[in-house]
């Protein structure tokens, strides 16, 4: 193998030369890849970013949305260096009482923000100044010894009394009396103002005044309110009741004027006021200057002027009786009035099918201005036997016109006028082997059920529900009771009254029960006499302020007892019409009373008399008077004036009658006036049957209807009737 031939010299200079020179070009180009190097291309800012710089003067800052820019009102980052050919947007934001003068450099104008583009390096400068605002003055002079504040701070006067303040600013001022001082007015500005603060706007300046004077001791207002109402005060502390309920005694300061405002309830009006106050206006006002009494006196308002109309025929079955045949039978019907004066009436007849001898159960609605509706069929009774009555019980109607009826055995059923008769009736739990002893509905529609089946049992049947309460039994004894009787109050207070058997002898003895607070109170004895309480059903009527009334036969007597809600008792038997009262025959007493509790009671004196005396709110008896020689199954009504009604059935001119056929008459009796002549409610030719059932509402408005013979002295057919008082 041969060695390699050797180079010439020329040629490997040449090599190496070339060789140096690359080498030499790399390491420069790394040189300037590093930024080192020499040479005027190698020098200026680095081309990728450009700088940035923010100069203030004044109060505030210039901001970027990076944060990069913080200068100003303590901000030091004042430059930077930003992405070259990018937009970077400068916010200005002047410190409270400066505004933005103007932008300057790469910026202009004095608009909040500026976008400043970054081509090349920049330099942004910002101007605040202050800003001139309006000012207002409020200036606060006090006489008499206390001290005045204020929200925004600035002013306690007596030692600083002047602050000024930006215009349209909000000022609270408060007085506040030196111990045995009193606020007693402002002044200014704040004139009229009531109570120790008065705010104010500085809208331009302001002025005021504050007195304070020595305290003197308040003064007392006292209210005494009769009937139903309430009077309320302002400044308040005053709301007082009829019968002297709530708060009916507060302290004023001296001088205060306090305004007293009458609130009748419902059906009532404020008659007259008394004492610091005068005329009948809503309202009074009383001036502090001394210690005042005021009473108020609430009466019910005046019941529009009523008249009996002609007796109208309610039914068009000829042929189909109302009542049986016989001379003695009864009005097989039920009637109720609401607070509108609509009407409602029930009664059975035949079913109209020839030869018919199922009778069902009819109703008919009087509309007040408009007249009778229709008669229906109530739904779910009917029977074709002689001795079942199927109109039995009380039939209630509600201030809506809503009605409830309640058969003798506690079956219920529901009428309003927009859905008519429920379709199926519904008893209480438990009701088997009682029955009905009275019902009552109250203003808000609750029905209220008094039961008999050994005690005395009550329930209660909410406003549109079918379902009753569960029995409460009221009477707590082991004895027999019988005939019991319910009264409510529009206070929410009820009175039962019932007959109850001695322990150890056959006589009975008058008891009672109140229910107040939610509950039922222990019955009590409401007589102490040894002889026998009759058969006759007792009654007890109540007034709006929970006082009671209860009448009673005993012996050969009518008796009365008051109870009296202020003192929760009740008071001692008062005979009346003594030994006067047939021991053998029902005494049918009747009692009605208003909300004021004015009262009429009438009774059947002897065998055939009607008598009836009147009591006053008081309590006062008058003496009885004979109404009548001859009076059977009276009806008793009163109207909220204390207007009574009564009607009955008679013959004609008795004692001397020309016939023995019985007639329906009326008598009226004026509050503190005399009984009425009788008038006729009816002009048929045949005789009225007895139980004629009416009903009367607080207003004076009435419905009778009565089953009445179609032909004089015959009993073969009847028809009912009816006519209303409006």
């Amino acid at each position: 193998m041969h060695p390699p031939h050797p180079l010439p010299k020329t040629h490997s200079r040449s090599l190496l030369r070339h060789g140096l020179a690359a080498t030499l070009l790399g390491l420069l180009a790394s040189l300037a890849a590093c930024g080192g190097g020499g040479g005027k291309d190698s020098a200026g800012p680095d081309p990728v970013t450009q700088p940035l710089s923010v100069s203030v003067s004044g109060s505030g800052a210039v901001t970027s949305a990076s944060g990069t820019i913080q200068c100003g009102n303590g901000g030091t980052a004042c430059s930077t260096n930003i992405p070259t050919n990018t937009d970077i947007t400068l916010t200005a934001a002047p410190a409270a009482g400066h505004a933005l003068q103007a932008w300057g450099g790469a910026c202009s104008g004095s608009a909040a923000t500026c976008t400043v583009g970054m081509k090349e390096a920049r330099q942004v400068t910002a101007s605040f100044v202050p800003v001139l605002t309006t000012r207002h003055k409020v200036t606060v002079s006090t006489s008499g010894l206390g001290t005045v504040t204020s929200q925004p701070a600035g002013i306690s006067c007596g030692r600083t009394c002047t602050l000024e303040l930006d215009a349209g600013t909000q000022v609270v001022l408060t007085a506040t009396p030196e111990q045995g001082q009193r606020l007693e007015s402002w002044g200014g500005a704040c004139a009229g103002t009531s109570g120790n603060r008065c705010t104010l706007t500085l809208s331009e300046a302001r002025t005021v005044s504050v007195s304070f004077v020595a305290q003197t001791a308040n003064l007392a207002l006292s209210l005494t309110v009769s009937g139903q109402g309430t009077v309320n005060s302002q400044p308040v502390g005053l709301s007082c009741s009829g019968g002297n309920s709530g708060n009916c005694s507060a302290s004023f300061a001296p001088g205060a004027q306090v305004v007293l405002s009458a609130v009748p309830a419902q059906g009532q009006v404020l008659q007259a006021w008394g004492g610091a106050c005068s005329g009948s206006a809503g309202s009074c006002t009383v001036g502090m200057s001394e210690a005042r009494q005021v009473s108020a006196q609430f009466v019910a308002a005046s019941a529009p002027v009523r008249a009996w109309g002609a007796a109208a025929l309610l039914e068009n079955s000829n042929d189909f009786n109302v009542a049986d045949t016989n001379t003695f039978a009864d009005t097989l019907a039920l009637t109720a009035i609401d607070g509108a004066g609509n009407a409602l009436v029930l009664w059975e007849q035949s079913d109209g099918t020839p030869g018919g001898s199922t009778r069902k159960v009819f109703s008919r609605r009087y509309v007040a201005d408009l007249g009778w509706q229709a008669p229906v069929v109530v739904p779910g009774l009917s029977t074709s036997s002689s001795s079942v009555d199927l109109v039995t019980g009380v039939l209630l109607m509600d201030d809506a016109g809503n009605a409830t009826w309640i058969r003798h055995n506690f079956e219920t059923r529901r009428f309003s006028a927009a859905a008519g008769w429920s379709a199926t009736a519904f008893l209480p739990a438990n009701s088997s082997g009682g029955t009905l002893g009275d019902a009552k509905t109250d203003a808000s529609g609750q029905v209220h059920l008094l039961g008999v089946g050994g005690n005395v049992l009550y329930s209660r049947l909410a406003a549109g529900s079918s379902q009753w309460a569960a029995w409460t039994n009221i009477s707590q004894t082991s004895e027999t009771t019988r005939s019991p009787y319910l009264a409510l109050s529009s206070g929410g207070t009820m009175m039962a009254v019932w007959r109850e058997r001695n322990p150890g002898d056959a006589n009975d003895s008058m008891k009672a029960a109140r229910f107040s607070g939610g509950g039922w109170q222990t019955p009590v004895r409401i007589e102490e006499l040894v002889t026998p309480v009759r058969d006759s059903a007792p009654r007890v009527v109540m007034d709006a302020n929970g006082n009671a009334m209860a009448a009673w036969h005993q012996a050969n007597s009518l008796f009365v007892n008051r109870f009296s809600a202020a003192s929760n008792s009740w008071g001692s038997a008062t005979e009346i019409d003594a030994g006067q009262v047939d021991s053998t025959f029902n005494a049918r007493i009747r009692l009605a009373m208003a909300s004021d509790g004015r009262a009429v009671l009438a009774w059947t004196s002897g065998i055939f008399a009607v008598k009836a005396l009147s009591v006053t709110a008081a309590g006062g008896l008058g003496a009885p008077s004979q109404v009548n020689s001859y009076g059977a199954g009276h009806f008793l009504g009163i109207d909220r004036d204390g207007r009574a009604l009564l009607v009955y059935r008679a013959p004609t001119q008795w004692p001397n009658p020309t016939d023995a056929t019985q007639n329906l008459y009326v008598r009226e009796l004026p509050a503190g006036g005399v009984w009425s002549a009788q008038a006729l409610l009816e002009t048929g030719a045949g005789e009225v049957k007895a139980g004629v059932p009416c009903a009367m509402n607080a207003a004076g408005a009435a419905v009778c209807a009565w089953a009445q013979n179609d032909v004089a002295n015959s009993t073969v057919r009847n028809s009912l009737w009816v006519n209303l008082r409006r």
